[in-house]
């Protein structure tokens, strides 16, 4: 781990104006601007992402929650002007308390904003790794909150909305770390910096750049104590459950430590860490930040989720169409897709594939169809992980993974009776484990027994 002393400036958006009356903006927008013929932008709630951090404020002792969100270009209409393109979205932000279930109780607080992405040409419009960018805070008394995002492009009237659960925690001691925030970029010749909207990092990254404040009263000598953990057991694909609420350490294992020395001045400082990615596995992870003082006790703490991952998205996975229905084969009837194989024209194929998912969509009339974004990540995770003459998702452990999901214990053998090695997945919440055995010797496990037609994705 290395720290850096950081006095470099946050480079944050500007703060926008409030949000003015639907109609108005509308009929403005429909005057002054004309709409982008090749534009099909649609406002996906899998696209926005936010992160929700407590720091403290920069002239009291009050904590203070930061709301950083992302909302990539493709998500949104843009019009044409008289000097590029533009678009526009309306964002609404309300606090709820909650119960001691996390259940929603009374409005605390509902803050909106509208904001302009401008650019240049039509192109920057199309590139998926552009995204407009807020930063927004909040005045909140220490707690737990349920925050609930909504997002309005008022070009097309599509609306998403996400909720989150946050802790704002109370950073007014005479000694208090602030949330952790990972950056994306961190311009050295300045010292400005720009946090990460979400949990999700990837794959092809060396390394991770944490950054987080400290508030003391006087100067201290602590120990910063930086680990990565992850479940010892389960916690499945990055979709499935999160880390939140994990406490025990006999139920994690720590894939990364460090420990460094530092001595506090008296104010406000804030620190930068570096953490290596190149040994993580995909999957769902923790950081956990600790100071302990000279006797090695634990004076403050906290921590982060991530999710190390390859996916590239839903939308990028089925633009291949035919690949997407044939991969329905572990789930579909056979005359499911003999129905959707069938259809005269490339737009009717697309809509019966969609209609398929409909169905089993849990959470029916919101954007988001979690069954099938689960589905199609395993289907990615399995081709990029057991990917070899035949598709990952072919072979019988690509299979058992897009049904199940990751094994919660993998034991491997160097030899059966008959010397082959083989795999045993244990899946110990729902009670089954799978053999698999490498009958070539070239890595080609084999299910003992094969599953049977009756079996459905966990």
């Amino acid at each position: 781990m290395v720290h850096r002393r950081d006095t470099g400036r946050r480079r944050h958006p500007a703060r926008p104006t409030c949000l003015r009356g639907s109609r108005l903006l509308v009929g403005w927008l429909l005057v002054g601007w004309l709409l982008v013929p090749a534009a099909a932008a649609q406002l996906r709630a899998d696209a926005f992402q936010m992160t929700a951090l407590s720091l403290r404020d920069e002239t009291s002792s009050e904590t203070r929650l930061h709301l950083y969100t992302r909302l990539p270009y493709t998500s949104l209409r843009f019009l044409t002007t008289t000097d590029g393109f533009a678009a526009r979205y309306e964002m609404l932000v309300e606090a709820y308390s909650v119960d001691d279930r996390n259940r929603r109780r009374d409005l605390v607080q509902r803050q909106s904003w509208t904001h302009t992405v401008r650019v240049a040409n039509f192109a920057a419009t199309q590139l998926d790794h552009l995204a407009h960018r807020t930063t927004h805070t909040l005045a909140l008394p220490p707690g737990r909150y349920l925050l609930e995002c909504q997002v309005e492009d008022p070009a097309t009237h599509q609306t998403i909305r996400q909720e989150m659960l946050v802790d704002v925690r109370d950073l007014s001691g005479p000694l208090a770390l602030s949330d952790l925030m990972i950056l994306e970029d961190v311009n050295p010749q300045d010292g400005s910096f720009q946090p990460m909207a979400g949990h999700h990092v990837g794959a092809e990254q060396l390394h991770l750049t944490l950054r987080y404040e400290l508030y003391t009263d006087r100067t201290r000598a602590v120990r910063a104590v930086l680990e990565v953990v992850r479940p010892r057991r389960g916690g499945g694909l990055p979709l499935v459950g999160s880390l939140f609420g994990l406490g025990r350490d006999d139920e994690l294992v720590v894939d990364y430590a460090n420990t460094q020395a530092m001595t506090l001045p008296p104010g406000r400082s804030a620190q930068i860490a570096t953490i290596p990615l190149e040994n993580l596995d995909e999957g769902s992870y923790l950081i956990r930040l600790r100071l302990e003082d000279e006797r090695g006790t634990v004076v403050a703490r906290a921590e982060r989720p991530i999710v190390v991952e390859q996916w590239q998205g839903l939308q990028t996975h089925i633009l291949d169409l035919a690949s997407a229905i044939d991969q329905l084969k572990y789930i579909a009837k056979e005359s499911d897709l003999a129905y959707i194989q069938a259809a005269p024209t490339e737009e009717e194929r697309r809509r019966r594939f969609e209609a398929f998912w409909q169905r089993r969509d849990p959470t029916p009339g919101t954007p988001r169809n979690e069954q099938m974004m689960e589905y199609y990540y395993r289907v990615d995770y399995a081709n990029r992980r057991y990917g070899g003459r035949a598709a990952g998702w072919q072979t019988d452990r690509g299979q058992v993974l897009v049904l199940f999901g990751q094994p919660d214990y993998v034991e491997q053998f160097d030899r059966d009776a008959d010397g082959h090695p083989y795999q045993v997945w244990h899946y110990h919440r729902i009670g089954r484990r799978f053999i698999f055995i490498d009958r070539t010797g070239q890595g080609d496990y084999q299910l003992r027994t094969p599953l049977d037609d009756r079996t459905r994705i966990r």
